[in-house]
């Protein structure tokens, strides 16, 4: 598998393969491979992106109670102005909005930037992104009692990670630019099933070191008094960066519900640009959809050093492809075709601004 030996040879290997079967299509209801969209329709083209639809239509998107995707949570509000109704379905994890989409069990939802690569790796070629969501959210956290200043002090140490997650994909990242300081091989890895509750349980515990993991569960943590955040951070590698999630839908809502689909990007710009201008209704209302106190929620943002951004980062998207698969976490390269899955032509109806502008390569 290439390089895939510098990480740990087998133990690498396997989470690859479990990775890789999530990354399946559902068999029931799941969706076929589909030609990429064409280009906005002239009417779409031409439509105000902030007017109302002429009739009602009904959406069903996925989302998750993640601090830093707050703007989900406001959307449904905001899309009712655009007389889109829309149905939110909670998940607990990235993959299963992923899965859910490809299906067509759900019309919009949010992943991890990997994760239309691991779905074109694995055959399924439906889904579509149409905006970012920001860098940082992602967290190493260290138990406590356990002294860690550096890189270099995690070896030796177990270390809590869970295969597949955007997380996990950016300390991998980090570590491999750093081989003289540490390698994975040096590290104790436990693979840990799950939701982000069973990181935090197994650090109080003290089944694992160190966490590999993701807000607001690294806060809740911290709060707890059970772990610190280090002084460095994952979220900047030069091939992954800090990019932690994407606002995506399927091709099939593009071709047959454009305008639905444009007026669902404006809703998300609009609750971003509403968090981002004001803080403290960013804290207030992660606080009330996630049932999280505010100091929490504070310590989540902060510690995470997020920010919120609806560019879409492709080429730090495309670098992350390649360094799946010559990592043999993907076997087929996917990299050139990623670009495809990006429609940025929504997002710059909305915003005014060029592709190039929201992180287009050309």
């Amino acid at each position: 598998m290439r390089t895939l030996l510098r990480y740990g040879g087998a133990l690498v290997a396997l989470l690859a393969s479990s990775w890789l079967a999530a990354c399946q299509p559902a068999q029931t209801g799941s969706a076929p491979s589909v030609a990429p969209a064409p280009n906005q329709p002239a009417a779409v083209q031409a439509s105000d992106p902030r007017s109302p639809l002429p009739q009602p239509s009904k959406v069903r998107m996925g989302a998750i109670k993640v601090i830093n995707l707050a703007p989900m949570w406001v959307l449904p509000e905001i899309a009712k102005k655009y007389n889109v109704e829309v149905e939110v379905v909670e998940f607990q994890r990235f993959a299963d909005v992923r899965t859910a989409l490809i299906a067509r069990e759900i019309d919009f939802g949010a992943f991890g930037p990997q994760d239309i690569s691991l779905a074109m790796a694995s055959g399924a070629t439906n889904l579509v992104g149409l905006a970012g969501a920001g860098v940082g959210n992602d967290t190493v956290i260290i138990r406590k009692g356990v002294e860690v200043k550096d890189w270099k002090d995690l070896k030796g140490l177990r270390v809590g990670i869970g295969a597949g997650s955007i997380s996990w994909v950016k300390f991998v990242a980090s570590i491999a630019e750093r081989p003289d300081e540490i390698r994975y091989s040096d590290l104790k890895i436990v693979n840990i099933a799950g939701g982000g509750e069973n990181y935090v349980a197994a650090i109080e515990r003290g089944d694992i070191d160190v966490a590999v993991l993701w807000e607001p569960f690294s806060a809740q943590a911290v709060s707890k008094g059970v772990a610190y955040y280090p002084p460095f951070s994952h979220n900047e590698s030069k091939a992954v960066g800090g990019t932690f999630a994407i606002f995506a839908t399927n091709r099939e809502t593009v071709q047959s519900r454009p305008e639905v689909v444009l007026r669902m990007v404006t809703a998300y710009v609009d609750a971003m640009e509403q968090l981002r201008s004001n803080r403290e209704f960013w804290y207030q209302r992660a606080s009330q959809y996630s049932g999280l106190p505010i100091e929490v929620v504070k310590l989540s943002i902060e510690g995470s050093k997020s920010q919120l951004d609806y560019a879409i980062p492709l080429e730090k998207i495309v670098n992350m492809t390649k360094f799946l698969y010559e990592n043999g976490v993907i076997t087929t390269d996917v990299s050139s075709r990623v670009p495809s899955a990006y429609d940025y032509s929504f997002l710059s109806r909305v915003t005014g601004k060029s592709p190039k502008d929201l992180g287009s390569p050309s």
